[in-house]
């Protein structure tokens, strides 16, 4: 089972249906102001309200996450939250959507204000641990993935 572990990023601690900005922030390491910022721009681009459903969905793919369809147990059950070390490698990093919220799952933890764990995955994003001579970095409204060994630097 995964340990729960309580944490609000916001910085102010509200809870305020800012659900996928503070997954953002746990799965990217990236400061709250800065996702919210990054929805923002994406919500300009597609229409969509900033904390919706497309706009995670749309950011999580540019940050090179692969989207999972919706995990199913051999015997045809849904996997809960705290289920989901049996299907993640401990060093995945992976954004979880269950009903009507969004949650981040880190090895062997998921964060997040309340409890989620009893929750059915309803499908995720997974991104799989960098190489230890990367470097990843948001500018400009892109993700640059930077070698550096070589120092060769890529828009991923």
């Amino acid at each position: 089972m995964l340990e729960y572990i309580e944490l609000n990023v916001n910085p102010k601690r509200k809870k305020t249906g800012d659900c996928s900005t503070r997954a953002l922030c746990q799965a990217t390491n990236t400061p709250w102001a800065d996702v919210l910022k990054m929805q923002c721009d994406e919500s300009i681009r597609s229409c969509y309200d900033p904390t919706s459903d497309k706009v995670a969905e749309a950011l999580l793919s540019k940050l090179g996450f692969e989207k999972m369809g919706k995990p199913f147990k051999p015997d045809g059950t849904t996997y809960a939250v705290c289920e989901m070390v049996q299907i993640l490698k401990p060093d995945d990093i992976a954004v979880l959507k269950v009903a009507r919220h969004w949650v981040c799952v880190k090895g062997t933890q998921y964060v997040d204000t309340w409890n989620s764990g009893c929750k059915s995955v309803y499908g995720y994003y997974v991104k799989h641990k960098c190489k230890p001579n990367d470097l990843l970095l948001y500018a400009n409204g892109k993700r640059i993935r930077i070698d550096l060994m070589t120092g060769i630097a890529k828009a991923i």
